[in-house]
């Protein structure tokens, strides 16, 4: 008595056969508009041009031999058991995503182990089976340097199913980054980002060292401090005091980010500025001295008193001394001198750090 039936089938089946048998054997039965036949029919349904989810109609008559006819129809459902998409929120798998592709992969770099996969069914009667869980939607613990192999099965309401492949791979964090670093003194230059790695840092003679604090980005990074081609293995963050000789020197702060293989040398030269001051502190002299100006005194003495000395005090305490012509010494110099019995000129020559006379 029932005139409308539903037949479901897989999505990739190309054709069904509908096979009608009439309750009078001398009926006339018609199965898609084609020829009649009588008693018992049989059709083969082309499904070809029949997409995922749409609806194939085959209608079927029978009529009487008393010109009675009665009509029924067969609704044909393809059910796919294709993925429309499928998706983590960490990350992008690869390749991108097309339903007849079944093999997938991507990877995450997170500090939580977990990954949450939505698969999404073309057909929304379909049944999403994640790793033997019902659903769309699941979280997956991945640690860290492990590769985890998901399934997502697609099951239509026919007897079809698809089974899809996911290979996720949780990779240690790539961040190489310092998230601060100063000096004290503040003489760096230009002022710390993360993203800049060439400094010079500046001092001269009145500053011996400077404190060094930093910070790496990333709490798994490792950090080695080299100075002049020595390396040290310090913390993650903190200090550390930094000599100052009176040269030029070379300061790396070499960031290794969990992976290993991620590398941000930050480099600081620091340049010395040699000291230009030439001038004198104090002159004494056992001879009885007057000053004329800056750089003119004048002495006296008589036989009696040919043989003293000059000591100079330099305002720089890296300035050469020379007297009469003979390099003594830095900062503070004496001289023994023996002087002939007539006027003389005693020359003291002040050579600053820089090379200013």
């Amino acid at each position: 008595d029932l005139l409308e039936y539903e037949h479901f089938v897989d999505s990739d089946t190309a054709s069904i056969p509908i096979k009608a048998t009439a309750e009078d054997p001398g009926a006339k039965i018609i199965i898609n508009e084609e020829v009649a036949q009588i008693g018992v029919s049989e059709k083969v349904i082309d499904l070809s041009k029949t997409a995922s989810g749409e609806i194939k109609s085959v209608p079927i008559s029978v009529e009487s031999v008393d010109g009675y006819t009665t009509n029924y129809i067969v609704l044909i459902k393809k059910l796919s058991t294709y993925l429309q998409a499928l998706t983590t929120d960490i990350g992008t798998i690869t390749p991108s995503f097309n339903k007849e592709v079944e093999t997938y992969s991507t990877s995450f770099i997170s500090e939580s182990n977990t990954i949450v996969i939505t698969a999404t069914p073309e057909d929304e009667n379909s049944t999403i089976v994640i790793d033997d869980i019902i659903g769309q939607n699941k979280s997956i613990s991945v640690n860290i340097n492990e590769t985890k192999n998901v399934t997502i099965e697609v099951k239509n309401g026919a007897s079809g199913s698809r089974t899809y492949s996911l290979a996720i791979t949780h990779k240690p964090s790539n961040n190489s980054y310092l998230k601060s670093l100063s000096f004290n003194p503040d003489n760096l230059a230009p002022p710390f980002t993360p993203i800049e790695t060439d400094y010079i840092y500046t001092y001269n003679h009145s500053l011996n060292q400077a404190t060094v604090n930093w910070a790496a980005d990333h709490e798994k990074a490792t950090i080695d401090i080299i100075v002049d081609g020595i390396s040290q293995r310090v913390p993650n963050s903190g200090s550390a005091v930094l000599p100052l000789p009176n040269r030029d020197i070379a300061v790396s702060i070499v960031v290794t980010a969990e992976d290993t293989t991620s590398i941000k040398n930050y480099k600081i030269s620091g340049k010395y500025t040699k000291c230009s001051d030439n001038s004198i502190k104090d002159l004494k002299s056992s001879w009885p001295i007057t000053k004329i100006n800056d750089t003119t005194y004048k002495f006296s003495f008589n036989r009696d008193t040919l043989e003293g000395f000059v000591e100079v005090t330099t305002n720089c305490e890296y300035a050469s001394i020379r007297i009469n012509g003979q390099t003594l010494g830095s900062h503070i110099v004496r001289k023994t001198l023996t002087l002939e019995p007539k006027d003389t000129t005693i020359s003291v020559d002040i050579l600053a750090e820089n090379g200013n006379v």
